[in-house]
């Protein structure tokens, strides 16, 4: 598949790099799609989802059994430009006003609040690309600010997805719903 907006193109269309199996992505894909609204079809473009996972933008939280407090990807009170989607691995999520608990697993989006407030300020992306003046837009709204903890249990595998990749996601994937990619096999 080809797009002429070939500088924006290649940051989805990486494929080296993916630690994601390709089992993993169908199910990931699938997932995605079907279950959250941000990544539905509304907002997201099937073959950009695809791309965006063939890209190694998974990244990886080690589990230390040896260190007293094991990593944390979010901390209550401390914001956050990252939203999350555990692919693999187990993490503890607390709560620390109501010291509330449960473990998350596979398929937990975390910062889902984050990608709404993107869908909310730009329900269609303007045709011009100019990521800084998007973001210039969105301000603060490009952060949130968790009211738990995470803690790593086991090793954990995810998606790290910013501002500016989901606006990158829906950009590309507007282009393609509304007939200006032609999509070149």
């Amino acid at each position: 598949m080809r797009c002429p907006n070939m500088d924006l193109w290649p940051i989805l269309n990486f494929q080296t790099g993916s630690r994601i199996t390709p089992q993993l992505k169908i199910a990931v894909l699938r997932h995605l799609v079907a279950n959250t609204i941000a990544f539905g079809p509304k907002y997201a473009h099937t073959l950009i989802l695809q791309g965006f996972l063939n890209c190694s933008f998974a990244k990886e939280v080690m589990s230390d059994d040896t260190q007293s407090r094991s990593p944390a990807l979010y901390e209550a009170g401390k914001e956050s430009t990252n939203a999350i989607f555990t692919l693999q691995g187990s993490l503890i999520v607390e709560f620390p006003d109501t010291h509330l608990q449960f473990e998350a697993g596979a398929f937990t989006l975390f910062g889902e609040a984050m990608l709404a407030n993107v869908n909310e300020t730009f329900p269609v992306l303007p045709d011009e690309w100019n990521l800084e003046a998007l973001l210039q837009t969105l301000g603060d709204k490009a952060k949130f600010t968790p009211d738990f903890n995470t803690q790593v249990t086991s090793d954990v595998l995810f998606l790290e997805v910013t501002a500016e990749k989901y606006l990158l996601i829906r950009y590309l994937s507007q282009k393609i719903q509304g007939g200006k990619f032609p999509l070149v096999f």
